[in-house]
């Protein structure tokens, strides 16, 4: 069974949008300029509806076993619409909520931005949001049908769970990488270069929103959006992202939100993004990262690391020069974390603390608790679990699945789902 063990420490270098540091606000003035005011989370046009589901739908798709300690804590869960629980091409992988974001109240709001707004009235447009974030596979990697030659890099879905109703609303935004092009704003997918694939979507196979600012799982690297400024673009082409013909584009989607800041891993064997999630339990906060280790990794246990947040900034502890990212940072700060080896465990989809207790997504079906004192506990979980996220005001830990239906008009298999953490609790 896993154990947490410290073993040392690691270090990253943070990285402004731009290299050079100057860059950085001309950026985003003409985000601004170029694309208009920012549309807040909650005033998203949420076009998409997904269905409340029971844990016997579950059941029925062949997630979890009808016998399991996970069905008799069941709470709640949705499946998305038809469309996206059966696209092969988007796979979702990341979860977090706005009670990572503010805390307290868990209610996001027109003019929520600070870690701890959570902790003041609630705002009168408040919502209670859920984040998935999806990537988009390659057909290089992954084959024809179930990958696109042009990958659209990652999407997010903002869900509105502030009123457990049927139907879920819901609506996805298109995360980008700004750039001026001589003198022009433009953006494009948040891609990078593989050697064997070529253009290919980093996984985000795990998400952390804190404050204003969503934290993306990829690999080497964690990336960071500035949810407070998403914008609408005019331009629907699927085809096309950024600047054509004197419209913007977002590969069909209307919203799109801005990569911000970069940290970066520089040890080759250092720290690693699979997944990422925020411990509030903690002073300072803290965010997580866990690694999930593949067949072809050289290493026997997954490793997890924990960084400080600033309250003040909503950034790493290290990194707080200046108001936001697109403003001037120093460069080449480094911000220190505590690390640690998750034993006997290499698939770990989703890592999560609360204190000194350790949540664990298996791959192999299992959910595992973990006290660093010694105990520990293992649960049944459903087939095809990634990240976790959990909201100490409603005790909610959340999750999701990322498989298609095995077959055309099989179940669909794709579910975000909550249970009580204290029905788990060992």
């Amino acid at each position: 069974m896993p154990v947490i063990e410290v073993i040392g420490s690691y270090r990253m270098r943070y990285e402004p949008l731009d290299s050079s540091g100057a860059l950085g606000s001309t950026i985003r003035l003409a985000w601004t300029d170029a694309l208009g005011e920012s549309v807040s989370l909650v005033d998203l046009d949420f076009n998409r509806e997904g269905c409340i589901v029971s844990a016997e739908d579950m059941v029925d798709a062949d997630v979890i076993d009808s016998d399991s300690h996970f069905v008799d804590c069941f709470h709640i869960a949705f499946k998305w619409n038809d469309g996206d629980n059966s696209v092969a091409y988007w796979y979702p992988q990341g979860i977090t909520g706005s009670y990572d974001a503010v805390g307290g109240h868990g209610l996001w709001g027109s003019s929520s931005r600070h870690p701890t707004d959570g902790d003041e009235s609630e705002p009168p447009d408040g919502k209670k949001l859920l984040l998935a974030s999806w990537y988009c596979r390659s057909e290089a990697e992954y084959g024809v049908g179930d990958g696109l030659a042009d990958p659209k890099g990652i999407r997010v879905s903002v869900v509105d769970v502030t009123e457990w109703d049927d139907p879920v609303r819901y609506r996805h935004i298109l995360l980008v990488r700004p750039f001026m092009d001589d003198g022009v704003l433009d953006f494009e997918e948040v891609t990078y270069q593989d050697s064997k694939y070529g253009k290919t979507s980093y996984h985000a196979g795990g998400i952390a929103w804190y404050g204003r600012y969503l934290y993306v799982a990829g690999g080497s690297r964690l990336l960071v959006f500035d949810l407070r400024r998403v914008k609408e673009v005019e331009g629907s082409d699927d085809d096309l992202c950024g600047l054509h013909g004197g419209v913007y584009h977002a590969r069909g989607y209307r919203y799109v939100c801005p990569l911000v800041a970069e940290y970066v891993v520089e040890e080759e064997d250092g720290a690693y993004f699979s997944n990422v999630a925020i411990d509030r339990s903690t002073t300072p906060h803290r965010l997580l990262g866990g690694r999930y280790l593949y067949d072809e990794d050289d290493l026997s246990d997954s490793l997890v690391t924990w960084w400080e947040l600033s309250e003040s900034s909503g950034l790493l502890q290290g990194a707080e020069s200046g108001s936001a990212p697109f403003a001037s940072f120093h460069l080449n700060t480094y911000v220190d974390s505590v690390v640690g080896v998750i034993t006997e465990e290499r698939g770990a989809q989703g890592v999560l603390s609360l204190g000194d207790d350790f949540w664990i997504s298996g791959e192999d079906r299992l959910l595992y608790q973990n006290l660093r004192s010694g105990s520990s506990q293992e649960y049944k979980w459903p087939h095809g679990c990634e990240d976790l996220t959990y909201s100490a005001r409603s005790d909610n830990l959340w999750c999701l699945t990322e498989f298609i239906e095995r077959e055309p008009g099989d179940l669909p298999r794709r579910f975000v789902f909550a249970v009580k953490l204290a029905d788990f609790d060992g």
